[in-house]
């Protein structure tokens, strides 16, 4: 969700820039800057923290220019993979919390949206956004009339200086609308209206912050200063609501034993194209395994590595090459012409579907299936509502069975595919309006006759899944049929048929799903032209 967001802009951020441009927390010759812009905002209250901070605007980087900071799968150096993955995925797991307030573009805005981010921290599940903010036009979109995913707000009273907006009509399925507080160089989001005070009070100043109330706070900031990708964790965080696996959805690139306290930090130049990391970490008892970790580790793919263990605190520091990491400003990709592009998948290489959105989502997601061998070295997708995917493997060329799916306007979407080469040139393939009309229920009897479906459920003989078998017993008009299990996990649908499909999908067809034995519905959807919608739903094992 972030990739794009970090761009040339030289705004002020949370890190702060004097009067006449320069850092005020610029490192020194002694180490880094002891307190950098975030720390301001760390309330002292509770014996941990959990935090995570991204600045969208690199210093000197040109306007046009898109800096990724998101490391290439085999980079294997925890200095570098710990902030920068744990960071960044903490940051857009958390920021998704503005979609409940319909407040996310400000962190991706279109031409028309005046108010945008340079800046986003979360602290303790709070979000802190600075940027250039149009109240009025953040006034109005907080109030307007609720959308399918997004609350209703009414503006209060004052919060320590901001505006603060409480939520009056909440959709159903939408659980925790947050409070929102905001002014024109910040915004405060959270459904936790004590922690939001709390950060909302350190920030305005009338509180003490972590950093000025606790020596390890205080330590551990001043070890690894500011950066454009921070991460934190201190204190006994509670795991049932601030996971690090949670975050970046698999095992850490570093996990901290139990009592350990860390925050890491890497900054990227793009007039040198190197990135520094950053790294401290304190403890009444330092584990061996992280000693070890940190002293065989730790900076293997970089360069002025430094490690230093003392008693109970240590730090590490290093330089990378970003281009050794996959990291930097985004070069321009070469154009391939459409006949190029379609040299490298053949005519009949893709099929097509779409799935709406579950029953609380926001996003529907539109699928380009690979049947056949192709030439490609990645299939790229793009929906017109901006958001993307591209998939291809580390070697080699784009193979049947590789799914890419995109996020989908439910209201509305088209996406264009394209085909990437070995060169990482990119070309056009085809467009696909995204069929999100809804199938009336005539057109439903028309298209799927009645107890056009036969099921039968086995329980799991390994594993913690049963296995749900769809046959379709009766032809049917529906280019695609998309069985969704609602309770197993992952992209666990099946599907049958294509939207640009010659014959519709047949007597004969079958799907399977895995399904959970505790209780999983499993919904069927089918798409006849222009439209999708629900045609039968089994009802647990």
């Amino acid at each position: 969700m972030l990739a794009g967001c970090l761009s040339g802009d030289d705004n002020d951020d949370l890190n702060g820039t004097d009067e006449n441009g320069a850092e005020e927390n610029d490192d020194t010759e002694d180490g880094p800057a002891d307190e950098p812009g975030y720390a301001n905002w760390l309330p002292a209250e509770n014996d941990w923290l959990y935090v995570a901070y991204v600045n969208f605007d690199v210093p000197e980087a040109g306007e046009q220019d898109e800096i990724s900071l998101d490391p290439a799968e085999d980079v294997d150096d925890p200095l570098v993979t710990f902030p920068l993955e744990v960071g960044s995925s903490t940051v857009g797991l958390f920021s998704l919390g503005l979609a409940a307030a319909d407040l996310l573009p400000v962190l991706d805005p279109d031409e028309e949206f005046e108010s945008e981010a340079s800046s986003l921290l979360v602290v303790n599940g709070t979000i802190v956004v600075e940027g250039t903010f149009d109240t009025d036009e953040l006034h109005d979109r907080l109030t307007r009339e609720a959308e399918p995913f997004a609350a209703t707000y009414e503006q209060t009273s004052a919060l320590h200086g901001y505006d603060r907006y409480e939520p009056v009509e909440v959709p159903d399925g939408l659980e925790d609308a947050p409070v929102v507080a905001l002014d024109e160089d910040t915004m405060v989001v959270g459904s936790d209206a004590d922690r939001l005070e709390q950060v909302a009070a350190t920030g305005a100043g009338d509180r003490q912050s972590a950093a000025e109330a606790d020596d390890t706070v205080a330590w551990l900031v001043e070890q690894t200063g500011d950066g454009d990708v921070v991460f934190g964790h201190i204190g006994p965080v509670p795991e049932t609501e601030f996971d690090l696996a949670d975050s970046v959805g698999d095992e850490p690139p570093f996990h901290p034993a139990e009592s350990e306290d860390v925050m890491a930090a890497a900054t990227f130049d793009p007039e040198t194209d190197q990135l520094d990391a950053r790294f401290a970490l304190t403890a009444d008892d330092l584990a061996e395994v992280t000693r070890e970790t940190v002293e065989n580790e730790f900076g293997m793919m970089g360069s002025d590595v430094s490690v230093d263990i003392e008693d109970d605190r240590l730090t590490s520091s290093a330089t990378y090459d970003a281009a050794d990491i996959s990291v930097g400003t985004d070069n321009e990709r070469q154009d391939l012409s459409r006949e190029e592009a379609e040299a490298l998948v053949p005519e009949d290489a893709l099929e097509f579907r779409y799935e709406p959105p579950l029953d609380d989502e926001p996003f529907g997601e539109f699928w380009v299936e690979i049947v056949e061998e192709t030439a490609a070295a990645a299939i790229r997708v793009e929906a017109d509502s901006g958001g993307y995917n591209e998939v291809g493997p580390q070697e080699g060329t784009v193979n049947p069975g590789t799914g890419v799916p995109v996020q989908i306007d439910p209201d509305g979407d088209g996406v264009t595919v394209f085909a990437v080469d070995e060169t990482d040139a990119i070309g056009e393939l085809t467009s696909k309006q995204v069929p999100t009309g809804d199938l009336t229920s005539e057109e439903v009897a028309q298209a799927v006759p009645e107890d056009s479906f036969s099921f039968a459920y086995e329980p799991p003989e390994v594993g913690d899944l049963g296995s749900l078998h769809i046959e379709v017993v009766a032809d049917t008009d529906a280019d695609v049929l998309v069985a969704q299990p609602r309770e197993a996990p992952g992209s666990f649908s099946d599907s049958a048929g294509s939207l640009d499909a010659n014959e519709p999908v047949a007597a004969g067809t079958t799907l399977q799903v895995p399904v959970d034995p505790d209780g999983d519905d499993v919904v069927v959807f089918a798409t006849v032209g222009e439209a999708t919608g629900e045609v039968t739903r089994w009802e647990g094992p």
